[in-house]
């Protein structure tokens, strides 16, 4: 700078010139452009960060939605009481699926982020294009949950952004995925008892009550890989009789008409026998079957609409007559009809169709547990088995179960005491009822007479069976845009 306080020109000049030359080195210029460019990867990195973050937000918080649509789709309108939730009265189902939810104390909640519920779900829904009937109510086939949670940012804050919301949503449906077909062998009560009116099933007769509950688990099957037969118990005197049960005949099943046989006839030598490729019994020989396995159940494979001129729907009241009406004549006695079931089964697996040989055996029995037949109403040759007759049925139960069968029993005002021919354990139906059955989730109760299912709550007949339907369907999950 010169002495009138202006800068020299000459030394302008050289700092122009030094930055010409600065420019015009190629290592001057990348330093430059490698730092600059720093800055924006640095940047991007940064909230490359944010975004992933809460991508794996996003995808923890689709997994919870899933799995509360799931598990509460399991219950829906099951028949069991509502539950409380937030200070609000709500239907079971609902009150499963904000279990699995991410709500602050809920199952799935994570610490460090702000995440709910969106208000309106869960909820019940009916979707036509499931095909599958809406029960309950609010009538209802499917449970749709939506979930949000709040992300906090660390580097979108340098530009302005200090969070993100998420949200995911999942509609399971009441059920329809099943890993294998079925193979159902029902076993139903049809001793005089069930002709009493049951007051807790809308003051219809206790087979009729059965009869609905067996009509709304077929609605849930398909006929393309379920087949399904039907037993009773007392014994039919021979195969024919069992038109008195499965059509509209002239004459009611009775005693007097001699439809009835005593019990313990069953052995190989009967209930298809010397028939083993066929699901016939020998004409001559008294049966426990009804209605030999088939699926013409209801009018298409996968629509829940019956078929009223099946066999089977009308031996359960869906036709244009009673079906069967609960005639007893011989006490209870239920062990023989089980192993004649597990025969059955077994025969279908060995010489059925493709689907029937790779498909799941179950039984279902409905019964009051209480086995009291008496020595006179035992085949004479047979009256051995008059004793431990709750007893046999497990034995019976057990091994159907051992050989690979699914066994769920239903107690219908089955009481702790009542099997007097037996003691000790087996004394109690209610125990007699857990035992046969494979595991305790598959025995359900009625409860009237002080025997609950601890693992199933449902308590009417209807809900009883809807749920064992679900637990051979369980539930799945479905497209958000399924209506």
């Amino acid at each position: 700078m010169n002495s009138t306080g202006k800068k020299s020109p000459g030394l302008v000049n050289s700092l122009l010139g030094a930055l010409r030359q600065f420019w015009k080195r190629e290592d001057g210029v990348s330093v430059a452009i490698v730092g600059m460019s720093m800055v924006a990867l640095m940047g991007s990195a940064a909230l490359g960060m944010d975004v992933g973050r809460a991508y794996g937000v996003q995808r923890w918080l689709q997994s919870s939605a899933d799995a509360a649509a799931v598990s509460g789709a399991g219950y829906i309108n099951d028949g069991a009481a509502n539950v409380t939730v937030y200070g609000s009265s709500v239907a079971h189902s609902i009150g499963v699926a904000y279990r699995y939810s991410v709500d602050s104390g809920e199952y799935n909640a994570k610490s460090g982020i702000v995440s709910s519920t969106v208000s309106g779900y869960p909820a019940l829904v009916c979707l036509a294009g499931l095909n599958i009937p809406c029960v309950g109510s609010p009538t209802a086939n499917a449970l749709r949950v939506k979930l949000s949670a709040t992300v906090p940012m660390y580097f979108g804050k340098v530009v302005g952004v200090n969070s993100m919301t998420v949200q995911a949503m999942a509609t399971a449906q009441i059920g329809g995925s099943k890993a294998k077909p079925y193979n159902v062998m029902f076993i139903v009560d049809n001793t005089a008892s069930m002709a009493s009116t049951d007051a807790n099933c809308s003051n219809v007769t206790k087979i009729k009550c059965a009869q609905n509950g067996v009509l709304a688990l077929l609605k849930y099957l398909n006929t393309q890989n379920d087949s399904v037969g039907l037993m009773s118990y007392p014994e039919l005197a021979n195969p024919s009789k069992a038109t008195k049960e499965n059509t509209c005949p002239s004459t009611v099943m009775s005693v007097a008409n001699g439809d009835i046989a005593p019990y313990a006839n069953t052995s190989a030598s009967e209930d298809g026998g010397t028939n083993p490729t066929g699901w016939v019994s020998d004409a001559t020989y008294p049966t426990y079957l009804v209605v030999a396995p088939e699926n013409t159940y209801l009018t298409a494979a996968t629509t829940p609409t019956l078929n009223t001129t099946d066999n089977i729907v009308m031996a359960m009241g869906g036709g244009s007559c009673a079906g069967m009406t609960g005639p007893g004549g011989e006490g209870t006695f239920f062990a023989d009809a089980i192993t004649s079931a597990q025969y059955y089964l077994s025969q279908l697996k060995a010489n059925g169709t493709a689907t029937q040989k790779t498909a799941q055996n179950v039984i279902i029995i409905l019964t009051d547990g209480a086995a009291t037949a008496s020595t006179a109403q035992f085949n004479a040759n047979n009256v051995s088995k008059q004793p431990s007759q709750c007893g046999q049925a497990v034995t019976a139960a057990q091994a159907a179960t051992a050989a690979g069968t699914w066994v769920y029993t239903i107690g219908y005002a089955a009481g702790t005491t009542g099997c007097t021919t037996d003691s000790g354990t087996y004394a109690s139906p209610c125990q007699t009822l857990k035992d046969m059955a494979s595991n305790l989730s598959r025995f359900y109760s009625d409860a009237t007479a002080g025997c609950p299912s601890a693992n199933n709550p449902i308590t009417t007949l209807s809900g009883i069976f809807q749920q064992v339907a679900r637990s051979l369907q369980p539930p799945r999950l479905v497209p958000n845009e399924t209506t």
